[in-house]
């Protein structure tokens, strides 16, 4: 068993699958999930360092923070790619500072990183509580993977949150961007569309990146809904 996908599935079905799983000595190279999976059902299927040891290619949506998910997992070696795709409650900036590291997979090669919030009374953006969320947690992530060896590896990074172009923006992205700049070939970004010069915004953000990543292709581009 060395290629797993799971289409979509019901919420009540998601833990007997994690259990089949679970019940083998070891896990797949490339398992990628469609249904969402709660903090506590992801950290069971990869809490155990053996069986987690020779996953490749994962893609993981979660119902969970970042940075209550991450430092839970037990290290995967072997990972060169990595989705993750975060759907969250409202709520303000959190407080990552607290939060345990991440230990980054030491062969990432590929990253995406999407973070989404679920509407709150009928409005997707509050009084930007999203943009300030997204931007706290995507900073803490990607602080960690500027720090790991992985930094000088990573080819291709993928980011999608609702976080408008801007000053903010750029200093979460700045040290990933110095630490990968002679590995990184791909970079796409999808943020929050505004309506203040938001295209323009776009493509000085995107000049920049390319400046600094003269090897990547940059794209940044308005995320949905």
């Amino acid at each position: 068993m060395d290629d797993v996908r799971l289409p979509s599935m019901a919420a009540d079905t998601t833990g007997a699958v994690v259990g089949a799983l679970r019940s083998v000595d070891r896990l797949p190279a490339v398992l990628m999930f469609t249904a969402s999976l709660s903090a506590a059902t992801a950290v069971r299927l990869f809490d155990d360092a053996p069986s987690s040891a020779g996953i490749e290619c994962l893609c993981l949506p979660v119902r969970t923070p970042p940075e209550l998910l991450l430092p839970s997992l037990a290290p995967l070696p072997r990972l060169h790619s990595l989705s993750l795709y975060f759907t969250l409650g409202g709520g303000g900036a959190p407080d990552v500072h607290a939060a345990r590291p991440w230990g980054v997979p030491p062969a990432l090669r590929s990253l995406l990183v999407s973070i989404r919030h679920q509407p709150v009374g009928g409005d997707d953006d509050g009084d930007g509580g999203e943009a300030q969320s997204s931007l706290a947690r995507m900073r803490w992530l990607l602080d960690a993977v500027a720090a790991s060896p992985a930094a000088g590896r990573l080819a291709s990074l993928s980011l999608d949150a609702r976080v408008p172009p801007g000053a903010a923006l750029d200093a979460a992205l700045a040290p990933v961007v110095a630490a990968g700049a002679g590995a990184l070939r791909r970079v796409a970004l999808r943020v929050k569309p505004i309506a203040d010069d938001g295209i323009g915004k776009r493509r000085r953000m995107a000049a920049a990146l390319a400046a600094a990543l003269p090897r990547a292709t940059v794209t940044v581009d308005a995320a949905g809904v």
